[in-house]
């Protein structure tokens, strides 16, 4: 999930729906559903903005939706499983804080095999703190 540098939306990947919903801050209430590609996994957002970036993983594909219209201006191919964008889309002289995308090491945990895992930790331009993880696992040990 990403959030404007205004705080007035937050837009959030949604996998299984190939979407991705838009939030209004205000009224905590969805104001739009964008159709993008299959498995959206990573948003970013411009320093001004304008577009928000999302990787489509199963479509080896980034959308870039116009936030002015809330729809997709373009689809990028790029490389096989594009995941999350580990940095704010930025540009030279940007002084916008880093998304910091931590990795957990897959291992045992607990008595279960982890055999993936990503967790995520994005903080706003005003401070806000959003964190996104997700674990695979498997089995007994």
């Amino acid at each position: 999930m990403a959030v404007t540098p205004d705080g007035a939306h937050v837009y959030v990947a949604n996998q299984n729906d190939a979407s991705v919903s838009v939030i209004a801050t205000a009224s905590n209430t969805v104001t739009a559903t964008v159709p993008v590609g299959n498995f959206p996994v990573g948003v970013a957002v411009t320093p001004d903005g304008a577009h928000v970036y999302v990787a489509n993983e199963k479509d080896h594909s980034v959308a870039v939706i116009a936030t002015g219209s809330n729809t997709v201006t373009a689809t990028v191919p790029v490389g096989n499983f594009p995941r999350a964008f580990g940095k704010f889309i930025s540009s030279p002289g940007d002084t916008t804080p880093p998304v910091t995308t931590l990795a957990a090491q897959p291992g045992p945990l607990k008595g279960r095999t982890l055999t993936s895992a990503k967790a995520t930790l994005t903080v706003s331009p005003g401070g806000l703190a959003f964190q996104a993880q997700c674990f695979n696992s498997f089995g007994l040990d």
